[in-house]
C-alpha cells in the first residue's frame, strides 16, 4: 500500500531525476562525486534516490522532495561529506554529516525537513595500480 509521502516522491521523481545528476565531467577531475542517498522514510525505506551535486555547490530539492528526507547516507564518506539545510539555497539550521542519519533518532527535529544540501570532496585516493 503506498502512503502519500511514497505518491508524491513517486510523482516528482521524473522531473527531480532530471536536476539530479552532476554534469557529466563536472567531477572527473576530483575522482570522486559529491552524492548522497536519501530516503522518505526513517530506516532507509520507502522512496530512494541518490542526488548529486558538483562539489561544494548548494543544491535545493525542489517540489516533492523539500521537507520529504527521513534518511541519509553519504556512500562516498569520508571522502565526501556533506551538510544539509532547512531552506532552499543552503539557509537557515544545517546537519552536517558524512556517515549514515536516520533523522527520526534523538528528537526526530531534522525528518522531513531538509530542503538543500552541499557537499565537500574532502580528499582523493590515489589511483589504485
Amino acid at each position: 500500500m503506498f502512503n502519500l509521502k511514497s505518491l508524491v516522491a513517486f510523482g516528482a521523481m521524473a522531473v527531480f531525476s532530471s536536476v539530479s545528476a552532476a554534469p557529466a565531467g563536472a567531477l572527473e577531475d576530483r575522482q570522486v562525486q559529491a552524492c548522497a542517498y536519501l530516503c522518505g522514510d526513517h530506516f532507509f525505506q520507502g522512496t530512494c534516490l541518490t542526488f548529486c551535486t558538483q562539489h561544494d555547490q548548494c543544491a535545493n530539492f525542489g517540489t516533492g522532495f523539500n521537507d520529504w528526507i527521513s534518511s541519509i547516507r553519504v556512500p562516498n564518506a569520508p571522502q565526501v561529506s556533506c551538510v544539509f539545510y532547512e531552506h532552499s539555497s543552503c539557509t537557515g539550521a544545517s546537519l552536517a554529516t558524512d556517515y549514515d542519519e536516520t533523522l527520526h533518532d534523538g528528537n526526530g527535529w531534522w525528518a522531513d525537513r531538509i530542503s538543500s544540501m552541499r557537499c565537500r570532496v574532502n580528499y582523493i585516493l590515489p589511483p589504485k595500480a
